[in-house]
């Protein structure tokens, strides 16, 4: 069902918010403090899960643009806070089965007062994929840095309360804080959804696949739990042999394991996916360490993969290279595409290499498969 929202969109907005299950996903660059209450009274009532992309900025603040008070409420109800600068998009995300984005804010003017316009996606699978999508490609790309903190947002309160009342002030653009993000293309984020675009080239990056467990007697059954450990600052690592090169800070990489697919061919099994930090020369793992585990001898090196998003189930439910392969074809890596790659020549390329970079296209589908999944 798609319909425009032109009226009552805060009612439209908050019915569908009481109704979440699971987790509601917000970038909207203007929040404000009533709608931040009553949000917050649902997360805390519904145990939901809340990640919000919005900007950072004294100047929205200092004139009422948005609220750092209606920040602080979120934040104090649970919600993921995340900063990006220029932000313009809006976009509401429920459940991933339902999905809103137009013109409106997150605020009183933009959900009651204004005139806005608004469409309203239930269960359109295709189009909410790609909403899905695109918020996971911002949301995974924003380090740790421009996270909104609660000591953040009281200082920013505190400087806030000590300046004197002025009708018109404006602040540099230091005082802005977020991830910015370079497009390559001017191109409004609404027209680029609906027209299904290349919905990746705002945040365009190297992307990789990575074998893990790469020998054959360490192939994983695909019918066990997966066993994924994260440190406290949700960061996988993923191991190597030697020294690993090619990565850069921003990468985006997938991460699979050997195993068997649905038709019980031998095949890497996709399962998970996140942002790399370059290896440093301190990702190595203690003599004391590969005394202990024979995995950490073979492979000693590592690197962070960061905002690591993985398959909760089996890993029977990723994607297979054999799925990628059928669909992608000769597309899947820069060089089978250059030699036109045969379907028997594509799995010969991942049997020799513990890691492969990969095209945009292929990026594309694998993120769009995993979001399903997810």
């Amino acid at each position: 069902m798609i319909k425009l929202v032109s009226s009552n969109t805060q009612k439209e907005i908050f019915s569908l918010i009481k109704n979440v299950k699971s987790t509601f996903d917000m970038i909207c660059p203007f929040i404000g403090i009533n709608t931040s209450k009553l949000l917050a009274k649902v997360i805390i009532e519904n145990k939901t899960t809340a990640t919000i992309i919005t900007r950072f900025s004294r100047n929205d603040f200092y004139n009422n643009a948005s609220s750092i008070e209606g920040l602080r409420i979120l934040k104090e109800a649970g919600c993921e806070l995340k900063a990006v600068k220029r932000l313009h998009t809006k976009l509401y995300i429920f459940d991933n089965n339902a999905m809103i984005l137009g013109s409106s804010n997150f605020t009183d003017g933009g959900l009651i007062t204004n005139i806005e316009l608004n469409i309203l996606f239930r269960d359109e699978k295709s189009i909410i994929n790609q909403g899905i999508t695109y918020f996971n490609e911002i949301d995974i790309s924003i380090e740790r840095d421009f996270f909104i903190t609660n000591e953040m947002i009281l200082e920013e309160i505190r400087v806030l309360n000590s300046l004197p009342s002025e009708k018109k002030r404006v602040f540099p653009e230091t005082y802005d804080r977020g991830k910015e993000f370079v497009p390559k293309k001017k191109i409004d984020k609404l027209e680029e959804i609906l027209t299904s675009r290349n919905l990746k080239e705002n945040t365009a990056t190297t992307a990789w696949i990575k074998f893990e467990g790469f020998s054959d007697h360490r192939r994983t059954k695909n019918n066990t739990p997966l066993d994924i450990i994260l440190n406290g600052d949700n960061c996988y690592r993923t191991h190597f042999p030697k020294k690993p090169t090619g990565y850069k800070n921003g990468d985006l990489i997938f991460i699979a394991r050997n195993s068997w697919d649905k038709n019980g061919e031998k095949s890497p099994i996709i399962y998970g996916y996140g942002i790399t930090r370059k290896f440093d020369k301190q990702n190595v793992r203690s003599s004391e360490e590969q005394e202990k585990n024979e995995n950490y001898k073979r492979w000693p090196y590592y690197i962070y993969v960061e905002n690591f998003r993985f398959i909760k189930t089996k890993l029977l439910d990723g994607i297979s290279l054999t799925e990628l392969y059928r669909v992608i074809g000769s597309n899947t890596y820069p060089g089978s595409k250059k030699r036109k790659s045969s379907f028997r020549e594509l799995k010969k390329i991942h049997s020799q290499k513990d890691k492969l970079m990969i095209t945009n296209e292929t990026k594309e589908y694998l993120l769009e498969r995993l979001n399903e999944i997810l």
